[in-house]
């Protein structure tokens, strides 16, 4: 198989990623990290479940839907926890 095919969905995964990255230092820049407790350990955990349970049965493919599969909920979780809890301008 030719791993070149799951390149994209990395690309797609690390945009989300970064993207949620940006909202993370504003967090941190207005010092209220501990707003971002939940919206990162939920991706963790979700991430530790679909590891283990991909990763065997598919091999590098399971890796690559894990990875995905973190990247979207870490997005979605911080857009919505961002758009709730937006950091206020000093």
């Amino acid at each position: 198989m030719q791993y070149s095919k799951i390149l994209p969905f990395l690309y797609l995964a690390a945009c989300f990623s970064n993207i949620a990255v940006i909202w993370t230092y504003k967090f941190f820049a207005y010092k209220e990290t501990k707003k971002l407790l939940y919206p990162q350990t939920v991706p963790t955990i979700i991430g530790l479940i679909a590891g283990n349970l991909l990763i065997p049965s598919y091999g590098v493919i399971g890796a690559m839907y894990t990875t995905l599969i973190i990247a979207l909920s870490y997005f979605i979780l911080l857009a919505i926890w961002y758009s709730t809890y937006h950091p206020k301008p000093l």
